[in-house]
């Protein structure tokens, strides 16, 4: 028969097996304590890189978690955001940001904030080689970004290739940007053959790159150049390529000759120009007019010509004409200086363009007007000084090639003091080139004066039989 128990004992093995079990959880929640605060150490003591496109060393790359990346004003990146997995993305984003872990490289925030922008303004982020080249890639497939700044990022050759690698790719956008890259000869080859295959950029700007005299046989920088006449040759069959191309500037370029002639010839064939400047160059009826009047019979597209200071004479102005009768798009011809004979051919051109439109500014003075002609003043000057023609030549002639160009004609005249007007000035250089093409050669310095020596002597022969 069994005695009875006491309830007090039959709880007992309950209540111990209970006071068991609890030493158990403690020593389970401080072991979760000690990983949570290793954990923090571990994140505490990485050090992390600071410039976008650094690389890390093996250590730092095992360790670096990408939501540990810290953001320094837009420069640096913090992707603690997660990843929408799309069926395709059209930004670029994903591809970004999973090349910049496997090549161990920091992504820009900046970058991926405005990866989605029309403009993107990458100016100044110390890109260089390592941050580029991920960059380029995830923009070979953005279709958002039009206008693309990438200025100032020490690209060097090795960046601007990527670059011209994703022009190869991208066809949308419009403006780049990439001066003061330092990318030198072999990118300017590279980046003139996808722009003239490129149906889509407008706009380049690239100084402060390197590109020396021999990158103007692949393209033109456009602004205070010396192409002369290998270089206006190239441009012209870089124009007969583009069509892409709306505004051209070749001012102050030397351009004359056959550089004239291609330059005609390549406007001639494009089709997509509107504006172009070509001022202050060598065009004249013997080099490069009869082209460009050819050029504009059959151009169907330019819109704005500047053709000022480029000694065109009547003859080369009757040229000119010629092209304009056919001529349906051409509305503006900037900054021409007219005489009275202009006006004979303005007539003319209103009967086959009856809506032609001239506006003349300030009347050029006719040339028998002017009080002292700039060849006597010029002799009088060189006079006073006890100097020869030659020896003032010499003065602008600084290689002593016997041949001075308009623009080194016109430095030499101001700083030797010489007081001329603007009109004189013209006056005087258009006597002295007398072949038209650009130049004043000592031959021709001489021959003027002789020409002026006749002309003072017939006069005072004149002067001397009225008396």
């Amino acid at each position: 028969m069994e005695s009875a128990m006491p309830e007090e004992e039959k709880q007992a093995p309950l209540e111990a097996s209970g006071e068991g079990s609890k030493p158990e959880a403690e020593a389970e929640e401080s072991t979760e304590v000690e990983a949570v605060q290793k954990e923090q150490q571990i994140r505490k003591s990485i050090k992390k890189p600071q410039a976008v496109g650094a690389v890390l060393s093996p250590e730092e790359d095992q360790e670096f978690a990408f939501d540990d990346i810290a953001d320094d004003n837009g420069y640096d990146t913090d992707l603690e955001e997660k990843t929408e997995h799309a069926a395709y993305d059209h930004s670029g984003r994903t591809l970004y940001i999973d090349l910049c872990k496997s090549a161990g490289v920091v992504p820009a925030s900046y970058y991926l904030r405005h990866i989605a922008d029309s403009e993107l303004d990458m100016r100044h982020h110390g890109l260089g080689t390592g941050g580029i080249k991920p960059l380029c890639a995830s923009l070979a497939s953005n279709s958002t970004v039009t206008k693309l700044d990438l200025g100032d990022n020490w690209l060097g050759a090795a960046g601007g290739l990527q670059v011209v690698h994703m022009l190869r790719e991208n066809c949308f956008i419009t403006e780049l940007n990439l001066a003061d890259n330092k990318m030198g000869l072999d990118v300017a080859k590279q980046l003139c053959e996808v722009l003239m295959a490129n149906t889509q950029v407008t706009s380049v700007c690239l100084r402060g790159n390197e590109f020396d005299d021999r990158s103007s046989q692949f393209f033109a920088d456009l602004i205070t150049n010396n192409f002369a006449e290998l270089g206006g040759f190239t441009i012209g069959k870089a124009l007969m390529e583009n069509s892409s191309l709306l505004e051209l500037n070749l001012s102050w370029n030397h351009i004359r000759a056959k550089g004239a002639k291609g330059v005609a010839e390549g406007l001639a064939a494009n089709n997509g120009l509107k504006v172009l400047d070509l001022s202050f160059n060598g065009f004249g009826p013997t080099y490069g007019l009869q082209e460009l009047s050819k050029a504009i019979k059959v151009n169907t597209c330019l819109e704005e010509l500047n053709l000022s200071n480029n000694r065109i004479t009547t003859e080369g102005a009757v040229l000119f004409g010629k092209g304009l009768t056919l001529n349906s798009t051409l509305k503006v011809l900037r900054d021409i200086m007219v005489n009275d004979d202009f006006k004979d051919l303005h007539y003319q051109l209103l009967e086959t363009m009856p809506e032609l439109k001239v506006e003349v500014g300030v009347k050029v003075p006719h040339r028998e007007k002017a009080k002292v002609h700039p060849m006597m003043k010029l002799r009088n000057f060189v006079e006073k000084r006890g100097m020869k023609m030659i020896d003032f030549f010499n003065t602008f002639d600084k290689d002593r090639s016997m041949s001075v160009t308009r623009e080194e004609f016109l430095e030499g005249l101001e700083e030797s003091g010489l007081n001329l007007t603007d009109e004189e000035v013209e006056w005087l250089i258009n006597d002295l080139d007398k072949d038209g093409d650009g130049e004043i050669n000592y031959s021709e310095m001489v021959a003027g004066h002789a020409e002026f020596s006749e002309l003072e002597k017939k006069a005072l022969a004149m002067n001397s039989v009225s008396m």
